[in-house]
């Protein structure tokens, strides 16, 4: 998804001005929208990022503290045990 992102806006990046031009030859107005369009992609994909980073690490604690609340447990069980 991300790939898509940064791919689309490098694309709009090249591709807008070209078109404008062509459209009615306002090349400035046809980088603007490039460059609007290609730092809303990148801005997209750095969020996906972010995303899919802050996850994981949610994931991870998850796991962590499950595993450390089992140990803990299974320590109180035994010595209440013995």
């Amino acid at each position: 998804m991300v790939g898509i992102y940064i791919v689309q806006g490098i694309r709009d990046l090249f591709w807008l001005p070209i078109e404008q031009y062509q459209k009615d030859g306002r090349i400035v107005r046809g980088l603007q929208r490039g460059a609007n369009s290609f730092t809303t992609s990148t801005a997209m994909a750095a969020l996906e990022l972010t995303n899919r980073l802050v996850q994981a690490i949610q994931v991870n604690n998850s796991q962590s503290l499950l595993c450390v609340c089992v140990c803990v447990c299974a320590r109180v069980r035994v010595r209440v045990c013995v």
